[in-house]
């Protein structure tokens, strides 16, 4: 039914089976995440309600270049009279950013972590996700999911928004930075949130692992993290430093960055298992140990 309107439809079919094919569309309003730096996740889901088909088959997910009509688009048509690229909307995925996978020929509930293009569509986008979910496979295989318009909520397409909390560092107890009470908010981060230290506190930070979505050391804070013989262990997507601190550090995290550091021997000491390391017009001297393990270095008008 290529000339058939579904915006109003209860269920949600994708794949194919007997020779006809459904693709899907979606739209979500992310405009209100005002700091997309701050998301960590931003989970879609798909709730199953039957399937059919010899085996499964994979669709694609990805972000759709055209807006649509959602009451009178068409497998021909973004909006009743104007052609999409080639009918189906598959030549309007953006293909070029990240995809994803959506399993069909099973009565399996879906969920995909889509994070990169909501972040795309607050910076570019004015908020507005666009999606497309098509079948490439010719075998037969679907699934019919619950749609927008099924009165039953938990079977509704969802977009699942993580964001981190900030958490900054106060030192009012003691060294240690699982203790909830050397936080602002009373309590110590976790891997939801973002762990900033921007001020000094009566203690500096020493003992235990900091698990946390991003570490921020701010340039106005200037007590010693971690110690010559007690490295504090952080584990984090991304470690910034902007300091007057010497650091003693043992990373877990896809990357780490530094930048101004003071000028002083040893302005920071690294252990870990680092993907990228940026060093950034430091005038301090930036050590790497022997047992750290780390892909890449960068280093730019600084110290190599």
């Amino acid at each position: 039914n290529p000339t058939t309107n579904y915006g109003t439809g209860i269920y949600l079919p994708m794949g194919e089976w007997s020779g006809g094919r459904r693709h899907a569309l979606l739209q979500f309003d992310v405009s209100s995440f005002a700091k997309p730096s701050d998301i960590v996740s931003a989970n879609f889901s798909l709730t199953a309600i039957s399937s059919s088909g010899g085996s499964t088959r994979n669709m694609t997910l990805a972000r759709l270049d055209q807006s649509f009509v959602d009451t009178s688009a068409t497998w021909n048509t973004y909006n009743g009279v104007d052609s999409w690229v080639t009918a189906g909307a598959e030549d309007n995925a953006a293909t070029t950013q990240p995809t994803y996978t959506i399993e069909v020929g099973a009565t399996t509930n879906q969920t995909v972590d889509i994070k990169p293009l909501v972040i795309d569509a607050i910076n570019k986008r004015s908020g507005v996700l666009l999606l497309v979910i098509f079948f490439s496979s010719g075998a037969s295989a679907y699934t019919t999911f619950g749609a927008t318009d099924n009165l039953s909520t938990p079977t509704k397409p969802s977009l699942a928004v993580t964001v981190a909390n900030r958490i900054e560092w106060s030192g009012d107890t003691n060294t240690d930075v699982t203790d909830s009470g050397n936080w602002d908010k009373g309590v110590a981060p976790t891997a939801n949130d973002i762990a900033m230290f921007i001020s000094n506190g009566e203690y500096a930070p020493v003992r235990n692992t900091l698990t946390c979505h991003k570490c921020y050391i701010g340039k106005n804070y200037s007590q010693d993290v971690g110690e010559t013989a007690d490295y504090l262990t952080i584990v984090a997507d991304e470690v910034y430093a902007d300091t007057k601190a010497q650091l003693y550090l043992h990373i877990t995290a896809d990357e780490f960055i530094i930048r101004g550091s003071k000028d002083i021997v040893d302005g920071c000491v690294l252990d870990g298992t680092i993907t990228s390391v940026y060093i950034m017009n430091c005038s301090s001297e930036v050590r790497i140990k022997s047992s750290a393990t780390i892909s890449k270095i960068f280093s730019m008008n600084g110290n190599d």
